[in-house]
């Protein structure tokens, strides 16, 4: 089995996760497996590329670094499985010091409330060519899953000028309105556990990165906790069929 994860710099959480089960000899040899991720996930919000019907062509320059394009040629006819790191990882908008004063309408106590409809534009807009790009590998019969990122820390910096409770909403909603949109696409997901976060839907201390000043990566360990998920998913083999 040939796996290819790829996606945003969450990947290489999952990478130093699964050398940590390597080095422990839980990694099975009938998985071949490679993580090599495009580059920073401030990107994906831009055309990183153009649609050649059966590929994607990467034209963003530092993306390029590591592929020219999607599925990669040497791979294209053969029976790889493709992870993607990227759609789930909210943290390119719900950062926005904006939120500190528009906030869902259920929020808003001097902050101007926002609909629903607004939400949905402001996401799916931050989205749509992972979306996009998901499509086209679907398109070429290809199977891919999504690996979910971290929730927020609570030593996220934005939390001085965001209320925790509108942070945390926004997070959830994210997450929600993308996950019905690979949901629709027949596109699994590995999905963070409940075990790793608080009933307020914040990361749990000890999967924070060991830099003090990164506010959203997970560390080694929680890379492990997402790449047993992951070797758990591949071993089942339960991708549904891909949409006509």
């Amino acid at each position: 089995m040939k796996v290819l994860i790829t996606g945003d710099s969450h990947a290489g959480t999952l990478q130093r996760g699964r050398k940590l089960l390597v080095s422990k000899g839980e990694w099975p040899e009938q998985v071949d497996l490679m993580i090599q991720p495009f580059g920073g996930g401030h990107i994906f919000p831009t055309p990183f590329f153009i649609d050649k019907g059966d590929h994607a062509e990467i034209c963003n320059k530092d993306f390029r670094k590591q592929f020219k394009r999607f599925p990669p040629e040497t791979m294209a006819n053969s029976d790889v499985i493709y992870g993607l790191s990227g759609p789930l990882h909210t943290a390119r908008i719900r950062r926005s010091r904006a939120w500190s004063e528009f906030v869902p309408a259920q929020f808003a106590v001097a902050e101007a409330p926002v609909s629903n409809a607004l939400l949905n534009k402001v996401i799916l807009d931050d989205c749509q060519y992972l979306l996009k790009f998901i499509d086209i590998i679907l398109r070429t019969q290809k199977k891919i899953f999504v690996v979910e990122a971290p929730r927020p820390f609570k030593h996220d910096s934005a939390l001085t000028s965001i209320r925790p409770e509108v942070f945390s909403y926004f997070d959830n909603y994210y997450r929600s309105l993308i996950k019905q949109e690979l949901k629709l696409r027949n596109v699994p997901v590995i999905a963070v556990g409940p075990e790793c976060y608080d009933e307020d839907g914040f990361m749990l201390e000890c999967y924070r990165h060991p830099m003090e000043d990164d506010m959203h990566h997970g560390n080694a360990e929680f890379g492990e906790v997402m790449m047993r998920k992951v070797l758990e998913f591949l071993l089942e083999q339960q991708f549904p069929n891909n949409p006509e």
